[in-house]
């Protein structure tokens, strides 16, 4: 699996190609490794697809729910209202300056939160994107930082904050 990942990156991602966000890349990627199946890799005699079958009945199946991904850490807020966490600052609202805040991070979004109470309005600061967050329905999603976004990815980002 891992020379697989290598093999991957070393072919299908040279060039830093650019997408709008996670689904697009697991898209192009997904499209990528349906087009090698029929490959045979190097010192094997069975294709890609034949390997992925074998390899497919050895795999436990997934379980019910989804695992949860976020990282959960104790962080503190300064007299800004920023807090601090893998090198980025995020502010939250003024009302939790220099308050203990729980921080929960995934690769596409971070929330903070004061016991069971979530805060809504949380930004990157110095980020490569800012977190903007819909107070009515809590969802979360990262808008890149850039002066002009494609008009796609600004409809995407639209209909997951729920403000189309």
């Amino acid at each position: 699996m891992e020379n697989s990942v290598g093999y991957a990156r070393r072919n299908w991602l040279v060039g830093a190609p650019e997408f709008a966000d996670w689904d697009e890349l697991n898209a192009y990627l997904q499209e990528k490794s349906e087009a090698d199946q029929p490959r045979r890799p190097r010192g094997k005699e069975a294709t890609v697809a034949q390997l992925l079958a074998e390899e497919r009945a050895q795999m436990r199946p997934l379980p019910d729910r989804p695992f949860p991904t976020a990282k959960r850490v104790a962080v503190q807020a300064n007299k800004l209202s920023l807090v601090t966490f893998a090198t980025n600052r995020y502010s939250v609202p003024v009302s939790h300056a220099h308050e203990s805040l729980t921080l929960r991070a995934s690769a596409q979004w971070a929330r903070s939160a004061t016991g069971k109470r979530s805060s809504p309005g949380i930004g990157a600061v110095g980020a490569g994107a800012r977190l903007w967050i819909n107070p009515n329905t809590g969802v979360v999603e990262a808008v890149p930082r850039h002066k002009e976004i494609k008009e796609p990815l600004a409809r995407k980002i639209l209909k997951r904050l729920d403000a189309e």
